[in-house]
């Protein structure tokens, strides 16, 4: 069928029961995923946002593919992040203790 938000099963119903079926529907959605019954779903069309975008399940529910390129350069990207943080809270700190006296 068609993965446009426009056709989400949610949208059947009235506006003001969207909110509380909206969890019902997610949750739903996230068991038929792991059932494996979307498989052989077809990606949007051009000019279409993707499945993955207007995904109502949480990404930690997707199926995974470990990449060890991409996680070796997530972990370095992590490291050199945390360095950077590091720096800059050493630099505040620095900061506030000058402004102190």
């Amino acid at each position: 069928g068609n993965v446009s938000e426009d056709f989400a099963f949610i949208t059947l119903f009235p506006p003001a029961c969207r909110r509380y079926l909206s969890p019902f529907a997610e949750f739903t959605y996230g068991v038929a995923l792991l059932l494996g019954y979307f498989k052989e779903r077809q990606p949007a069309q051009a000019g279409m946002s993707s499945p993955e975008d207007t995904s109502l399940v949480p990404p930690s529910l997707l199926p995974q593919v470990h990449d060890p390129v991409a996680e070796r350069r997530r972990a370095k990207a992590r490291e050199q992040l945390d360095a950077k943080l590091a720096a800059m809270a050493a630099q505040d700190d620095e900061k506030w203790d000058d402004e102190e006296e």
